[in-house]
């Protein structure tokens, strides 16, 4: 999902204040301070001009110290409605500066004050400001409940004014849970509150935010007219860093249709704009978009001057949506270039930052869920005791008119005798009436009953939908992304195997071709042909070890890119363990006899539930983590003392629903200066012929990964290497 600028900017600074001392200004009063009301009033508005002065020049300690004494003298003026500006201004500027605890505490002191005068038009921006200070730190949830209480407060009575802020605000953050059905609807109720032809900030606000929701669900063509509404009322009232960013969602919609005039048209302007405002987040997301139109130009070069900028820029600043676009751009741009290991690197960096957003989409969607399912007993709950107050009444209706009709009864003296035969028959019809009224109650309650655990059963379903789809999103992440490295690796392998084919098949008939060159020399008495003839053999040689080493790497790629992709399924990981350290011991004892003398220790605990997973996935780590042990004592044995005996140890353990399989051996160890890279693709100590550098990254990556486990590493030079595989079961 798009991150869309212009709408909500959240400025998060280090900042450290306190609230002060416990207060009740709802029933404080101070006559000491000798200031009349109008005086109040006077020396409250020059301070909080004096204060938003002083935040506009970024002086935020004296921005601090000026709101304290603003609220100090509002708290000794005659009546406790001076404080109420001071507070809201204080948390605006408190939010601002990321002090969140802070800003709630003034906005519930705010409350307090506001609920005692009965103040309708206060509490409604107390609840819509409460609700901008969680939005901003990530509560969805409780800001949606807080929206919809000042937007319940605006309709009865309307006040149209905060009302369009309010439902504008909601249209904004059910976009940003995912349910954008939802904030199209409020979004078009603001925009029917408004005057007709009005042009106004908030207008223009809400037309952007229309446009930015169509953006977001890739319906560019309906975004446009939206867009260009919003442009027109900006530039009108010269708001001119809000029309840039308009500018700069037209040029992302032109790009997306291929239009690529129309995006330099509207996205070229806007960069010396942002500049000026040294708005780098701005500048970042409008490179990206110039960079991708100049790539589908023709013009990867002038992509390339603003993709790089733009990826370390969203970088530095943590925006992993500029980061995430920049990765993917310049992955596409070193892909034209064929400069395949560097597409593949940024290839990578889009698909983690893609994860990670994902992530984070997925998990307020489950939070919005659930406040939806809470929403919704407690609607049913209502409902269920407001039909309950309507039956009370009615039995208590019945039992008033008995009591009527037997008073009447009492007093007709003369017609007693009729009058209570009359009232007998009454209150056995009343009985009647009753009983049936009651059997409607028990129906209309067994079918409440009935409500209640078809709702129940919903929220179970409900949550068991939950579960099953953060699984399966995280299942198409990984699939997507080991299909996009599949993808590259594939063209590497079509755009190098073919030229490195011809180069190791020449090179063997070159070598025969030597070969037949030499016996002919041999009966001629010039040494100078033969020992050109010996060194062009020792190139030769050299020339298919170096191609096959390369055939070995693409293969390494290949194998990297293909993981997961088998069909998973229960597995014995002890079993497996076991089974290819014994197979990698004959493997490698058949071509280094010195490792026959490498004694094997297992210690393997029982596990009382299989790893689902697939087969070739772990035994592809189990494999390079014992090869990479063997190598290791292979090197050491070179070195030690004749006492040293080799060993690898192999132990598997289940704590907490997680399978941990250590593996350890007592060969050269890691040196500390380099055990960081370790699993970094293409990183080896190992000299040249030895390894592509691409084991300990491939099971890296298929178990943290593929599985979400991890894979540690401790080592100490000279002495020890042990790797920790954990695996959630």
């Amino acid at each position: 999902m798009w991150k869309v600028y212009g709408l909500i900017s959240f400025v998060f600074l280090l900042s450290h204040t306190s609230v002060g001392q416990a207060f009740n200004p709802a029933i404080q009063s101070n006559e000491q301070s000798g200031l009349s009301a109008a005086q109040c009033d006077q020396f409250i508005t020059r301070a909080l001009q004096k204060a938003d002065l002083l935040y506009q020049r970024q002086q935020y300690q004296s921005t601090y110290q000026t709101y304290v004494q603003a609220l100090e003298t509002a708290r000794s003026c005659p009546a406790p409605r001076h404080q109420l500006p001071v507070l809201i201004s204080f948390a605006k500027f408190l939010k601002s500066r990321g002090n969140k605890t802070a800003a709630l505490a003034y906005l519930k002191q705010h409350l307090q004050i506001t609920t005692a005068l009965k103040s309708h038009s206060d509490s409604i921006v107390n609840y819509y400001r409460q609700a901008d200070i969680y939005t901003a730190f990530g509560d969805f949830p409780r800001s949606l409940e807080l929206l919809l209480k000042a937007q319940a407060l605006a309709e009865k009575p309307p006040v149209s004014s905060l009302l369009v802020e309010i439902m504008s605000d909601l249209g904004l953050l059910y976009s940003l849970v995912g349910d954008y059905e939802e904030a199209f609807n409020y979004q078009k109720r603001a925009l029917k509150i408004l005057k007709p032809g009005e042009i106004s900030k908030g207008s223009a606000l809400i037309l952007a935010r229309i446009g930015e929701n169509y953006l977001v669900n890739n319906r560019f063509r309906e975004a446009i007219p939206y867009f260009k509404q919003a442009l027109h009322q900006t530039q009108r009232l010269k708001l001119d860093t809000f029309a840039a960013t308009v500018m700069g969602n037209l040029a992302r919609a032109y790009v997306n249709l291929g239009d690529y005039k129309q995006t330099f048209y509207y996205g070229i302007p806007i960069v010396k704009k942002f500049k000026q405002v040294n708005n780098q987040g701005f500048l970042t997301w409008t490179y990206v978009t110039l960079a991708r139109a100049y790539l589908n130009t023709q013009r990867p070069d002038s992509a390339l001057v603003l993709a790089l900028p733009a990826y370390r820029s969203g970088v530095l600043l943590g925006s992993k949506e500029n980061a995430r676009d920049a990765a993917g751009v310049l992955a596409d741009i070193y892909a034209h270039q064929k400069d395949y290991l560097r597409a593949f690197q940024f290839q990578k960096a889009y698909t983690s930052y893609k994860d990670s957003l994902n992530n984070e989409l997925t998990s307020r969607r489950v939070a919005y869920l659930e406040y939806n399912q809470k929403l919704l007993q407690k609607q049913s709950q209502i409902a269920q005791l407001e039909e309950e107050k309507v039956l009370n009444n009615r039995v208590v209706s019945q039992q008033r008119l008995v009591v009527l009709m037997l008073l009447i009864g009492l007093g007709a003296g003369a017609f007693l005798v009729r009058s209570l035969t009359q009232a007998n028959h009454k209150l056995k019809y009343s009985n009647q009436l009753l009983a049936i009224q009651k059997a409607e109650i028990d129906e209309q309650a067994g079918q409440l009953k009935a409500r209640n655990g078809e709702i129940d059963a919903q929220r179970k379903q409900l949550q068991n939908t939950v579960t099953e789809l953060q699984k399966t999103q995280n299942q198409l992440v990984l699939k997507e992304k080991m299909a996009s490295l599949g993808e590259l690796a594939t063209g590497i392998a079509h755009e190098i195997q073919n030229p490195l084919n011809f180069v190791n098949n020449f090179a063997i008939v070159s070598t025969t071709l030597v070969s037949e060159i030499k016996n002919h020399l041999n009966e001629t008495t010039d040494s100078k042909p033969r020992q050109a003839a010996d060194s062009l053999t020792v190139n030769l040689d050299r020339i298919i070890h170096h191609g096959q080493r390369a055939e070995s790497i693409i293969k390494g790629m290949l194998q990297h890119s293909h993981l997961g992709t088998g069909d998973r399924q229960p597995v014995d990981i002890n079993a497996l363990a076991s089974d290819y350290l014994q197979q990698s011991y004959k493997s490698v004892c058949q071509k280094n006899k010195q490792l026959n003398n490498v004694r094997l220790h297992l210690d393997l605990q029982p596990v009382p539930e299989k790893v689902v997973a697939v087969p070739q996935d772990l035994s592809r780590v189990f494999v390079n983590l014992y090869n990479n042990a063997f190598y290791t004592l292979g090197e050491k044995l070179l070195q030690a003392a004749d006492d040293y005996q080799p060993g690898i140890w192999v132990s598997s353990t289940y704590v907490n629903n997680r399978v941990i399989i250590r593996v350890k051996d007592n060969g050269m160890g890691i040196p500390a200066n380099i055990v960081h890279k370790i699993f970094q693709p293409f990183f080896t100590t190992k000299p040249t012929g030895h390894g592509a550098g691409l084991g300990l990254s491939l099971s890296y990556d298929i178990i943290t990964k593929g599985y979400g486990g991890q894979l540690i590493v401790d080592t100490q030079w000279g002495k020890f290497t042990e790797f920790s595989i954990s695996i959630p079961v």
